[in-house]
């Protein structure tokens, strides 16, 4: 199975019209193009925009939750990445397919 992940919902749309078919299926496009992919299934997902951000500095050290001009430029050791709170649903979608 192929997994086509598309940044939006309408690059998506616009995406599967080039194939010979694409069937909405709830959170997903399934199309077929025998000439591009013969008999292999293809999955259409799409995100919307940024599905995971940077941790807050609070997150690394709770003293970086208060600014204090002295303690900048915060530059953690390790950057930490978070699913954003308003796509966690579509995170899990995607997740799934991938």
């Amino acid at each position: 199975m192929k997994v086509i992940l598309c940044e939006k919902p309408q690059q998506m749309k616009s995406y599967s019209e080039a194939f010979q078919s694409a069937k909405r299926e709830g959170t997903h496009i399934t199309v077929k193009d025998k000439e591009i992919f013969g008999d292999e299934e293809v999955i259409m997902i799409s995100a919307l925009g940024h599905l995971i951000e940077l941790c807050n500095p609070d997150e690394y050290k709770e003293e970086w939750k208060k600014w204090n001009i002295n303690q900048l430029p915060i530059i953690p050791e390790e950057f930490k990445m978070k699913v954003s709170k308003d796509k966690k649903s579509i995170f899990q979608n995607a997740k799934q397919w991938l």
